[in-house]
């Protein structure tokens, strides 16, 4: 297994109005016996996670790295790390011959990187009901009352980056 250079950690924050997929990220809400209400949500979010750094000699070209993996979280497991765990935040690198000495910044946070977000009434309370539905593992995108939000895009790092096993 590819051992990184080095390990540290950091915060992102953003604050987004949308997913992804450039959908307006809303929640909806049915009461019992009521009807459905919709509101929109603000994914201002800080993501605390560990940063590992990898240095790898390659034939992979860094600008072509770069473009296809900067802003991208991991489609598949990569390494020991479940889906959507690992982020690629930087790649830069220098031409080595005719191959390249590539650094990758890998951002990794265990809750993942989506942002799980809730209905709150007028008075920013939550109705009763909704913390006890709430699923944060991933396994469903929304509920009544509650939203996953996807903030990264994802690919398959096992062949974007063959060379950090």
């Amino acid at each position: 297994m590819t051992i990184p250079v080095q390990i540290d950690f950091g915060v992102l924050r953003l604050n987004l109005p949308y997913d992804a997929n450039n959908n307006l990220a809303t929640i909806s809400y049915t009461p019992s016996g009521g009807l459905a209400q919709t509101e929109t949500v603000d994914l201002e979010y800080a993501f605390p996670y560990m940063r590992m750094i990898f240095d790898v000699a390659e034939s992979l070209g860094t600008e072509q790295q770069a473009a296809a993996l900067t802003g991208y979280t991991n489609s598949a497991t990569w390494r020991t790390y479940a889906p959507r765990t690992c982020l690629c935040l930087c790649v830069k690198g220098v031409p080595l011959g005719t191959n390249y000495e590539n650094r990758y910044w890998i951002g990794y946070r265990s809750q993942t990187w989506d942002v799980y977000k809730v209905f709150r009434n007028v008075d920013g309370s939550i109705p009763t009901g909704i913390a006890a539905s709430l699923v944060t593992d991933g396994s469903a995108t929304a509920g009544n009352g509650w939203g996953r939000f996807i903030m990264f895009p994802s690919v398959d790092f096992n062949t974007k980056i063959p060379n950090v096993t």
